[in-house]
C-alpha cells in the first residue's frame, strides 16, 4: 500500500470533538461558520441489508481537519457507500451492517448528521424549490434557524459559489446543469457544515460546467477551510485542490483487495497505481485512453434518420442524417441542453412513449429521464422533496381538497373558508391561504413550493398514460 505520513494524529479523535461542537451550535443559530472537521475510519465495513456480501470492509484512514481528498477506486469499490456512511445516511440497524467505526469530528457519523454536506451527480435531483433564495434556505429552514439569519447565509452562500449575481427570485428552470450544480453546493454550505462530501460532482457536466463547479469547490474550501472528499472519475480537473489521493479497493476474500489500497500524495499514488486506476475506469493524467477496436464488422442498417429535426417548443436539432448499424456501440456526446436525452425519444418513439409524451406535454426543457420519475400518476404527479409530499390532479383536473390537505396539512384550517369555492388560492381574492399568508401564519417557502407544484400538475392535466 502507498501511504504517507499525515503528522501527528492529535488533530483527529478526540480534540476535533470540539469542531463537532461547533459545528452542531451554528446549527443551533449560533451563527459562526464551522471550520473543517477530522474523520477517522477503523477496519469500517458496511453491508446493505438486501445484499449479502459488504460494500465495502475493511477501510481504516485518519483525516485530518482542513485536508482535501480525491477518493478514487473501481466500480463496485463502495465509495459511494462511504461517503452515505460520513454523511449519516445509510440508516441503523434495519437498513444494513456496520463493522468497525467511522467518525466525523470525533463523533459516530450516525449521530452527527448535518456536519457533513453531501452533493450528489445529478444537478436536476438536487434542485428543490422554484425560486433560488428558497432552494438555497431550504436547509435552513428545516433546521429551525432564525428568517434573519437563513437570508443571509442564503446570499453569503451564492456569493462564494460565484452565483452573486443572481436574485433571490430567480427561477430554477432557467439554471443550465453547472449552475444547478453550483445552487446544490450553495444550498449545502448555508447550512455550514465542517466535512464537504462531493460524489461525482461534474459526471453529468459539459466541460463549461465542470469548469464552473471545479472553480467553486476551489473558492469555497480556500476561504471556509472545510475539510474535502471528493470522488470523480476525471482525475486531472482536481489536481489543483486535492492534496491527498485514497483509493479503495474491492472487497472479496483477498484482504489485500479490500478497504484503502493507497494512500498518498497525487505524484506518489498515480506514480504507483496510475495502470490500476486507469484499467478501472478512471482517467489518469498523462495516460491516454486505450482505443477500442471491435472484432466484428457492423452489421446491416437498423435505424435510419433522413432530415430529421427534433425539440420541444423549440428544435434542438436540425436536418440531421443518421445510420446506426446492428451490433454497434455508439456514443452520443454534446454539450448540456443540446438534447442528448430528447434525441433517442424522437428515434424510438415507441419505446420511450412514456417519456415523449411527457417530455412534450411539458416543454420545459428540462432532461426527460428525470421527467419519467417525477410524473407518474394520471392527471401528473410531482413530487416536493420526496418522501415528504405530492399532489395530483384528478380525471377532470382538479385537484381535491383531501389530498391537497394531506400534502399540505398546514392549509387545512383556511381551505374551507376561501370566499369562492374551488379556489385555486393563486390570485382569487377572498382566499383565506393567501390572507394566512399574508399574515405569516403560513411559510412562504411552502406556499412557492405548492404554486410550482400546481402549476406542474395543471401543465399535464390534459395528458393520458399511453398504453406501452
Amino acid at each position: 500500500m502507498v501511504t504517507v505520513a499525515s503528522g501527528d494524529d492529535a488533530g483527529i479523535g478526540a480534540d476535533t470533538g470540539a469542531d463537532a461542537r461547533m459545528s452542531a451550535d451554528a446549527y443551533a443559530g449560533a451563527g459562526e461558520r464551522s471550520m473543517g472537521v477530522g474523520v477517522s475510519a477503523r477496519n469500517w465495513g458496511w453491508r446493505h441489508a438486501s445484499r449479502k456480501d459488504f460494500a465495502l470492509r475493511h477501510v481504516d484512514f485518519d483525516i485530518r481537519p482542513g485536508e482535501r481528498v480525491l477518493l478514487l477506486g473501481a466500480s463496485g469499490a463502495g465509495k459511494s457507500t462511504l461517503m452515505a456512511g460520513l454523511a449519516g445516511v445509510l440508516g441503523g440497524d434495519d437498513d444494513g451492517e456496520q463493522e468497525g467505526t467511522l467518525l466525523v469530528g470525533g463523533r459516530d457519523a450516525r449521530k452527527v448528521r448535518g456536519v457533513s454536506g453531501l452533493v450528489l451527480q445529478d444537478p436536476d435531483a438536487q434542485t428543490i424549490l422554484e425560486r433560488v433564495g428558497d432552494d438555497v434556505a431550504f436547509g435552513c429552514e428545516n433546521l429551525g434557524l432564525p428568517k434573519d439569519e437563513i437570508w443571509q447565509r442564503a446570499r453569503e452562500s451564492l456569493d462564494i459559489v460565484g452565483l452573486d449575481y443572481m436574485r433571490f427570485d430567480h427561477s430554477t428552470r432557467k439554471l443550465s446543469g453547472g449552475q444547478r450544480q453550483r445552487l446544490a453546493l450553495a444550498g449545502v454550505l448555508a447550512m455550514h457544515p465542517g466535512l464537504l462530501l462531493l460524489d461525482e460532482p461534474t459526471a453529468n457536466l459539459d466541460p463549461d460546467g465542470v469548469k464552473e463547479v471545479h472553480d467553486a469547490v476551489k473558492h469555497v474550501v480556500e476561504r471556509t477551510g472545510e475539510t474535502l472528499i471528493v470522488i470523480e472519475h476525471h482525475i486531472d480537473v482536481w489536481l489543483d485542490t486535492v492534496d491527498r489521493v485514497i483509493v479503495l479497493g474491492k472487497p472479496d476474500g483477498n484482504a489485500l483487495t479490500g478497504g484503502v489500497i493507497a494512500d498518498g500524495t497525487p505524484g506518489e499514488v498515480f506514480g504507483t497505481m496510475g495502470d490500476v486506476l486507469a484499467e478501472g475506469g478512471a482517467w489518469v493524467p498523462g495516460r491516454a485512453i486505450t482505443p477500442y477496436h471491435p472484432e466484428r464488422s457492423a452489421g446491416e442498417v437498423v435505424l435510419r434518420t433522413d432530415d430529421l429535426s427534433f425539440g420541444r417548443e423549440f428544435p434542438l436539432g436540425k436536418h440531421i442524417d443518421l445510420e446506426f448499424h446492428a451490433g454497434e456501440v455508439t456514443a452520443l456526446t454534446g454539450r448540456n441542453g443540446v438534447g442528448k436525452s430528447t434525441l433517442p425519444n424522437a428515434l424510438l418513439p415507441d419505446a420511450a412513449r412514456e417519456t415523449s409524451a411527457i417530455s412534450q406535454k411539458l416543454g420545459r426543457g428540462r432532461h426527460t429521464t428525470r421527467e419519467v420519475t417525477i410524473f407518474e400518476a394520471f392527471g401528473g404527479r410531482i413530487a416536493d422533496t420526496p418522501g415528504f409530499a405530492s399532489l395530483e390532479a384528478n380525471r377532470a383536473g382538479f385537484i381535491p381538497k383531501e389530498n391537497l390537505e394531506h400534502a399540505f396539512p398546514e392549509f387545512g384550517p383556511y381551505l374551507g373558508q376561501c370566499q369562492f369555492t374551488g379556489c385555486s388560492h393563486r390570485t382569487e381574492k377572498g382566499c383565506a391561504v393567501r390572507q394566512a399568508l399574508a399574515e405569516g401564519k403560513l411559510s412562504q417557502t411552502r406556499y412557492d413550493s405548492y404554486c410550482a407544484m400546481y402549476d406542474e400538475v395543471k401543465d399535464v392535466k390534459d395528458w393520458q398514460r399511453p398504453k406501452v
